[in-house]
């Protein structure tokens, strides 16, 4: 038996099953010949069935075009807002079946989405529907979208997707807070979702509250910009005040909204009193321990110039106060000096505050002028113990890598349990000598694991690792460690 397309390609065929004589219906199947189609909408053809004893029976069937050129893509919803996080449903037409999902890649403002941010591909010979979750933005406005199947990249679908820009601009920083009033005083300012890029000090204005008579406030330059983040240098002129004044700065872009307007703070003390030019850091762990150094000018110096152990820098007054431990005189006048203070910042809850420094000879409280922030301390992590086996009726010297532990003082300091049985901590080092031996760093511990006991089994065991003045920061339970019984057979390496 032979048939024929309309084509004029000649094509053979299976018969399945055989029917026997009295059949009526037979199941009849081909492969289905290649022809020439270049149509958008695909081509139709009439294949035509002929019989070996004559007749012929005849049907449509339609030629999907291989696509060419771009596919074409919309979007549901076609609005967002730039904070991101919503889902977005592509769909693509002029796109070949996707064969796997995870073939797709999605591609917003030139950055390639994560694969896990692509939630879902529904892919046919008509149509593909590709759902993703939409990145943050910094700005709002048009925002370029590309769908492609990976090995086929001349196919991709671009079209773009408008984003509302819902991000209100922040002050990240502002350094310093504080200055002489008879002096030019500079400060450096990081704004972040300004939503533009500012090019010049024309492209920002100022707004200054309470109107206070001389004061004077310009953008002197900037230093770099990008819609996410601006850095600028404001200059406050000198102006003549005889206490302590605060004023705001208002910054937001020529023309820009309430949206895009951030507030800086800065006060102008009076000519020649005591004020901090700069600290740091400006923040750290809970459990502190860690140096601070504290620039200091029109510092009291005399006759009978103040130590430091004169000076308490106080985080919160009658409460957490510190000695500080170095103080040294950088330029001296005779009545006033500029000094450097180093002190140890003391343990702390989290959250921000503005530390001050009180010169107690001389009745002088000074602001360190911007806030000092106390971090949540992270989970100590125990990543490796060597060896990792050990005899239950022998003592195992270990050595433990212990990552984000508090600086222990002594090894006492130190806990390391297993089955609620502390090992004997031997010595203990630091990973990077070249850190501050106070700072919460990576530590390797030198230890005994416990034996000899009912409650040491062959088995492995869960090891917990923290500091003990912080065990609410202990490191999740590690089973790292296996003990073995050595009168009885058990596997020591498997390959």
């Amino acid at each position: 038996a032979a048939m024929s397309v309309t084509t004029g390609v000649a094509a053979s065929f299976v018969q399945s099953p055989a029917p026997p004589p009295i059949t009526k219906t037979a199941t009849v199947s081909f492969p289905a010949p290649a022809v020439m189609c270049t149509a958008p909408d695909g081509c139709m053809a009439t294949v035509t069935l002929r019989y070996v004893n004559g007749g012929a029976v005849s049907f449509s069937y339609k030629y999907l075009s291989t696509p060419t050129g771009a596919a074409i893509m919309a979007f549901s919803p076609s609005t967002g807002e730039s904070s991101g996080g919503f889902a977005i449903l592509a769909y693509l037409t002029n796109m070949k079946q996707v064969s796997a999902a995870s073939a797709i890649k999605v591609k917003v403002a030139g950055v390639q989405l994560a694969a896990t941010k692509v939630t879902s591909v529904i892919s046919n010979r008509v149509q593909t529907l590709v759902t993703f979750i939409a990145p943050f933005q910094s700005s709002g406005g048009n925002k370029q979208i590309e769908v492609w199947e990976t090995g086929r990249e001349a196919n991709t679908a671009t079209a773009a997707f408008s984003y509302i820009d819902v991000n209100k601009a922040a002050i990240l920083y502002s350094d310093p807070a504080q200055g002489d009033s008879e002096l030019i005083t500079f400060v450096n300012v990081g704004v972040e979702n300004l939503g533009s890029i500012i090019s010049s000090p024309a492209g920002l204005s100022l707004a200054i509250t309470p109107a206070i008579s001389g004061v004077r406030v310009t953008v002197d330059k900037i230093i770099g910009s990008k819609t996410s983040m601006t850095h600028l240098v404001l200059k406050f002129f000198p102006v003549v005040i005889s206490t302590k004044t605060e004023v705001l700065i208002a910054i937001k872009p020529d023309r820009g909204t309430l949206l895009k307007t951030s507030t800086v703070t800065f006060t102008y003390l009076p000519a020649g009193q005591p004020r901090v030019v700069s600290f740091s850091p400006s923040s750290a762990y809970e459990v502190g321990l860690v140096e601070m150094r504290i620039s200091v000018a029109n510092f009291p110096s005399g006759t009978s110039p103040p130590t430091a152990g004169d000076v308490l820098v106080v985080f919160i007054m009658g409460v957490s106060n510190v000695t500080a431990s170095f103080l040294t005189y950088k330029k001296d006048s005779g009545t006033r000096a500029a000094v450097e203070i180093t002190a140890i910042i003391p343990r702390g809850t989290v959250g921000s505050l503005t530390p001050q420094l009180l010169v107690q000879s001389k009745s002088v409280l000074v602001s360190l002028g911007s806030t000092f922030t106390y971090n949540q301390m992270p989970k100590v992590a125990l990543t490796s113990i060597v060896p990792s086996r050990g005899k239950i009726v022998d003592i195992t010297a270990v050595g433990i890598t212990l990552n984000n532990f508090p600086a222990p003082l002594a090894a006492f300091d130190i806990v390391i349990s297993v089955n609620k049985i502390e090992a004997r901590v031997v010595a203990f080092a630091r990973a990077d000598a070249s850190l501050d031996a106070r700072a919460v760093q990576t530590m390797i511990v030198y230890a005994e694991m416990p034996c000899c006991s009912d409650d040491i089994v062959a088995g492995k065991v869960e090891v917990w690792a923290y500091h003990r003045s912080f065990p609410r920061d202990a490191s999740p339970p590690a089973a790292l460690f296996e003990y073995y019984n050595p009168d009885m057979p058990s596997v020591i390496k498997v390959e």
